[in-house]
C-alpha cells in the first residue's frame, strides 16, 4: 500500500530524484509498485518509486533534480514494451537498472529556466494569462523571442524544446512538455497533456483530460476532449471532434466533420471523415448539414455538448 507524502519529504530523504511525466516509464516500471504518492487540491499529482535508494517520480506534476529527455525515456520504454510482450520480466528489471545508470551517471545540474513570464497579460475564459519570453535558444526558438500565453509556469516545461507560439494559450492544469508545441490560436486547458513531438495548431482546442503525444497532430478547428488519447502519427483536423474514451493511434486520421466518441479505437491507416463512430465501435452517419452545425457548436465554447436531436441515417 502506497502512502501519501510530500515533495519536501521526498527531497529530504533522497539525493537523486528522477523526474518523468505521466506514463512516461509505464512499461519500464511495470513490475515495481510505488511506495508513495503526492497530491494537491485538484487530486493526484505523482507516484514515487524507490529503486535501490534512488527515487523516480512519475505523474502529472512530477518533481526532481534529474530530468531525462524524451528520447532517452522513449528508447528504454520501447525496449521494455517488447520484453513485456515476450514475458521477459528479468530483462525489464535489467533494463530499468541500465536506465537509472545512464541518467544518473553525471551529477545533476540545477535546471536553468528557458523562459519567463512577461508583464503582457490578457483574460481568457476568466483566467489571467501571461505572454512568455525565451531566455535561451532551443529548437526554432531564439533567446528573446516572444511566445504565446500561459496561466502559470507549470503549464509549459522548462526543459526540452516544448514551446507555445503566436497567440496560442495554455491554462488550468494543462501541461506542454518534451518537444511538443502549441501554435497559432490553439487552446489547451483543463488537465490536458501535450507531449512527445506532438503539435496542436490552428484554432484547435484540447481540453479536459485529453492526451496528445508522440508525433500526433491536432489542427484546424478540431476538438479533442474528455479522456481521449491521440498518439503515434495520428491526425485530428478540420472540424473533427474526438471525445470520451476514444483512442486515435498509428497513422489514423479524423478530419473534415468526423466525430469519434464513446470507447471507439481508430487505428492503423483508418480514415474518419464526416461519419461518427458511436460507443462500442458502432459505426453510423449523420445528415451532413446537421453534422456541420453540430461541429461548429462544439467549437464555439458557448455550448458544451452537441444537440441530442440529431437523427441518424440508416446504413
Amino acid at each position: 500500500m502506497k502512502l501519501k507524502t510530500t515533495k519536501k519529504e521526498i527531497e529530504k530523504n533522497y539525493g537523486k530524484i528522477i523526474k518523468v511525466g505521466y506514463c512516461r516509464l509505464q512499461s519500464l516500471l511495470n513490475y515495481k509498485n510505488p511506495i508513495a504518492y503526492t497530491c494537491g487540491r485538484e487530486g493526484w499529482h505523482a507516484d514515487i518509486y524507490d529503486i535501490n535508494g534512488i527515487a523516480i517520480v512519475m505523474g502529472y506534476k512530477p518533481f526532481g533534480n534529474i530530468t531525462p529527455d524524451y528520447d532517452t525515456c522513449r528508447k528504454y520504454e520501447v525496449k521494455a514494451e517488447k520484453y513485456l510482450y515476450s514475458g521477459l520480466a528479468s530483462s525489464v528489471e535489467m533494463l530499468l537498472d541500465e536506465f537509472i545508470q545512464e541518467v544518473t551517471k553525471n551529477e545533476p545540474l540545477k535546471e536553468k529556466k528557458k523562459y519567463e513570464l512577461t508583464s503582457e497579460t490578457k483574460m481568457v475564459g476568466g483566467r489571467k494569462v501571461y505572454r512568455i519570453k525565451a531566455l535561451t535558444s532551443f529548437g526554432d526558438v531564439k533567446a528573446g523571442d516572444l511566445g504565446g500565453f500561459v496561466e502559470k509556469e507549470e503549464n509549459l516545461s522548462q526543459t526540452g524544446k516544448a514551446w507555445v507560439f503566436g497567440e496560442a494559450v495554455v491554462t488550468g492544469n494543462a501541461v506542454v512538455e518534451d518537444d511538443a508545441v502549441v501554435r497559432n490560436y490553439a487552446e489547451v486547458t483543463g488537465n490536458a497533456m501535450i507531449k512527445g513531438h506532438a503539435v496542436v495548431t490552428g484554432k484547435a482546442w484540447v481540453k479536459d483530460n485529453a492526451w496528445v503525444g508522440d508525433d500526433a497532430l491536432v489542427e484546424g478547428n478540431a476538438v479533442v476532449k474528455g479522456n481521449a488519447w491521440v498518439k503515434g502519427n495520428a491526425k485530428v483536423r478540420n472540424y473533427a471532434v474526438v471525445k470520451d474514451n476514444v483512442l486515435i493511434k498509428d497513422n489514423a486520421v479524423v478530419q473534415e466533420f468526423g466525430r469519434v466518441e464513446g470507447d471507439a479505437v481508430v487505428a492503423d491507416n483508418a480514415l474518419v471523415a464526416g461519419h461518427p463512430l458511436k460507443k462500442e465501435y458502432e459505426a453510423s452517419s449523420l445528415n451532413l448539414n446537421d453534422l456541420k452545425s453540430a461541429a461548429k457548436k462544439e467549437y464555439s465554447r458557448k455550448d458544451s455538448h452537441i444537440s441530442n436531436k440529431e437523427k441518424e441515417m440508416e446504413r
